[in-house]
């Protein structure tokens, strides 16, 4: 493997680090933004645009970013804007990708589509559902505390921060960290704390992905840390002038990324948990408000109920019409990195248990409803049992399916529910980003309709995108992505006007 990726390293040792991390910048702008890139770059481009869209992709430029942080020198024998050094630099990392599991690719072919899809995935994220769904989360006034505690800031104030570094390199590529903030009552000392958490020097970043890099079958899915640790100190004389060359990254790091500055916390789980249960209440009333179909969606938070002595939760939500119910298990745990990236089998399949106790779990909900335990009674209405999570879990593979179905399975035999409940009440599991477009779908089509086809055969196991796209493509369209605008309009116009 790693006579294979020589050619990579030497070929980045011959790349001005500084420069080429503007210049990674400046592509990620133009993949994500359109910004334009200078005219050399229409000898690449599609239809003879001077862009990147369609010649390279985000996930080999994250790739391409990491090897700089590592290997670029001082020196400028190479040089990003000039599209045959590109061109080498993006080839090098499909040839080393294509290679560095060839050896075993037809064992680990399943494996290996899904850490494909996971890499690629995060890069279609919806940023602007991204920070309003978790502003709106951290918002909920309990894990609000945590969140405090952990970073010596409010979740408005980690905003206003976050949005506005952001919004700075839309347009500029170096960042002053030493702005004033103090109209925004923000103090210094807040600022500087929450940069602390974002920023490192060039020296400890390159120490600490060369810690993180691996040289074999995972190399190209290995974690960037610039996820954690976004913007770049890059002059050891100048501290406070950082370059961000990946923006994304930032966006993430203060909005889904926060979780990790509060997990060392005692009780957070708690609140993490209710605090997603609410979001996934309130944004199915917002989204029930706003559809425009003529059928009538109700949304009920059912109250706990009793069994002999036992008191029991039962489902976080049921979404129902006259035709049929989702039963809605709420769920903010998230798929380990191992099990993300690794070509591990035993990784990934103990996070796909984890997964399966939920379904079951809510198949036990089922079945208090359908004994009559529950003040609810389904009528004649089709259950469905429904997973929802935070983040996107992306089980895309056949033979994850496969382990998830046998995981279930046995877990029915323990609890000593019978196997039908899974034809006669078929489960799905989606993120919460995918339960938005859904629930907009069954506004439309009806309950029964929806998940009735998520049951057939040919399709059992897909993914709740492809279904939808096969399915409702005309729906779909119909469909809106602004339903949360309003979660940071106050704190936009509040940048915008300096106040």
């Amino acid at each position: 493997m790693y006579s294979a990726y020589k050619p990579m390293r030497n070929f980045v040792a011959k790349l001005n680090r500084i420069d080429s991390l503007v210049k990674i910048w400046s592509f990620f702008r133009n993949l994500e933004r359109g910004a334009p890139l200078p005219q050399q770059f229409s000898r690449i481009g599609k239809h003879g645009l001077a862009s990147l869209k369609e010649v390279a992709h985000p996930w080999e430029l994250d790739i391409l970013t990491r090897e700089i942080i590592l290997n670029a020198q001082d020196d400028r024998i190479k040089d990003l804007y000039n599209t045959d050094h590109l061109s080498v630099a993006i080839n090098h990392i499909r040839r080393i990708s294509e290679t560095q599991n060839a050896d075993n690719l037809e064992k680990t072919l399943y494996q290996e589509l899904q850490r494909l899809y996971q890499q690629q995935s995060l890069w279609r994220t919806n940023t602007s559902l991204m920070l309003a769904r978790h502003f709106k989360i951290y918002s909920t006034p309990n894990l609000a505390s945590f969140i405090e505690r952990g970073t010596s800031l409010s979740i408005k104030q980690i905003y206003t921060l976050g949005i506005s570094i952001s919004g700075h390199f839309l347009t500029k590529h170096v960042f002053n960290t030493k702005q004033d903030y103090t109209a925004f009552g923000i103090s210094d000392e807040q600022r500087d704390s929450f940069i602390d958490k974002i920023v490192f020097g060039f020296d400890a970043l390159k120490h600490r992905t060369a810690k993180t890099q691996e040289y074999n079958e995972n190399w190209s899915y290995t974690i960037n840390p610039l996820i954690s640790t976004p913007l770049i100190a890059f002059n050891q004389a100048i501290p406070n002038l950082v370059i961000c060359p990946i923006p994304f990254y930032l966006m993430y790091r203060f909005s889904e990324g926060l979780f990790f500055d509060f997990t060392s916390i005692k009780g957070h789980e708690q609140a993490y948990g209710d605090a997603f249960e609410q979001y996934v209440h309130d944004v199915s009333k917002i989204l029930n408000t706003n559809q425009t179909a003529c059928r009538t969606i109700e949304i009920i938070k059912p109250k706990p109920y009793k069994i002999g002595k036992n008191e029991k939760h039962g489902v976080d939500l049921l979404i129902h019409d006259a035709t049929g119910a989702a039963l809605v298990e709420c769920k903010a745990k998230r798929l380990n990195l191992k099990a993300r990236y690794q070509l591990d089998d035993d990784a990934l399949y103990s996070e796909i248990d984890i997964l399966a106790k939920f379904i079951v779990q809510n198949y036990k909900n089922l079945e208090d409803i359908v004994n009559g335990h529950t003040k609810w009674l389904p009528s004649d209405r089709t259950l469905f049992p429904i997973v929802v999570t935070l983040v996107n879990w992306n089980l895309f593979a056949p033979n994850v399916h496969e382990r998830m179905e046998e995981s279930v399975l046995k877990l029915l035999d323990k609890a000593g529910i019978s196997r039908d409940v899974l034809h006669l009440y078929p489960y799905t599991v989606m993120s919460v980003e995918e339960y938005e477009i859904a629930f907009q779908l069954i506004s439309q089509v009806g309950v029964k309709e929806f998940f009735s086809k998520r049951a057939n055969e040919y399709q059992k196991g897909w993914m709740v995108m492809p279904f939808i796209h096969t399915n409702f493509p005309k729906e779909l369209k119909a469909c809106r992505d602004d339903y949360l605008n309003y979660v940071l309009k106050d704190l936009q116009e509040e940048l915008a006007s300096g106040i």
